[in-house]
């Protein structure tokens, strides 16, 4: 198929008798050419917007290059080098070609890939190397034995912890609490206190949920990693008439950085 240009009307009048041409401005429309003449069908509209991008219409399909230089068609827009392609890829010099291998579709995409906000999959999930963070789940540490009073200062116990994770949460429990003044359970990672408020408990409470001053985790201190020491301390005991006695704690930790290649 070939296009009259403004310049070659006069030189092809008769193939292009019924083009309309406004030497004024730039739109001009020709007739559609074919190596017998003149076609019957639409004419083609050589147009530019008033954005500056230049295009052809005929009249139900248009075709132009908008301002930063993207083709833009609102029809079918079909390349006779590429017929029946499954996949089509561009070269590294922006070549439009046939490409190899089998495309997805999207019945394989849903059923292995998940959404970040959310979504139900099927079928078998594969991974390999690399580390995960996994769901935040419960932990509880025994401490003092029922009927064994705490004292002030002491130190309880340590544990090794067996994974790296973060601590979100903890909260303890006597057995029975003092019956004046508040105990205080300080916690800490490789010396360091993983609260920025300590753990209390009040007077005649049995846990710390009901104390006048919440714990507080403190963010910048929550972390602990494989190996390290937890220890448990208890600053303040409360006491009176009975001292508490009897103490654990538990608390939710997510889990970090963990293997997705397992021995």
């Amino acid at each position: 198929m070939g296009f009259v240009s403004p310049r070659g009307i006069a030189r092809r009048a008769a193939y292009a008798a019924a083009a309309a041409m406004t030497l004024i401005g730039i739109p001009f429309s020709v007739t559609k050419l074919t190596p017998t003449g003149p076609s019957t069908g639409t004419p083609i509209v050589e147009f530019r917007t008033s954005s500056g991008a230049a295009g052809i219409s005929t009249g139900t399909t248009v075709l132009y290059v908008d301002e930063p230089g993207n083709l833009v068609a609102s029809g079918s827009l079909t390349t006779q080098a590429n017929k029946n392609c499954s996949l089509v890829i561009t070269t590294s010099s922006g070549t439009i070609i046939c490409g190899t291998g089998t495309p997805f579709v999207q019945a394989d995409t849903d059923a292995r890939y998940v959404l970040e906000q959310g979504d139900t999959m099927s079928g078998a999930l594969l991974m390999s190397g690399g580390t995960v963070d996994v769901q935040a789940s419960p932990v509880i540490f025994p401490l003092i034995a029922s009927g064994t009073s705490l004292a002030t200062g002491a130190i309880l116990q340590s544990f090794d912890m067996p994974f790296g994770g973060k601590f979100l949460w903890m909260h303890c429990t006597v057995d029975n609490p003092a019956t004046d003044g508040l105990t205080e359970i300080d916690i800490k990672v490789a010396g360091t206190s993983i609260t920025s408020t300590n753990i209390t408990i009040d007077a005649l409470e049995p846990d710390s949920d009901s104390a006048a001053t919440a714990p507080v985790i403190d963010i910048a201190n929550n972390s602990f990693s494989q190996g390290d020491q937890l220890l448990f301390s208890t600053p303040t005991v409360g006491g009176g008439t009975l001292v508490a006695n009897g103490l654990n704690c538990r608390g939710v930790v997510r889990r970090t950085n963990v293997s997705l290649t397992q021995p």
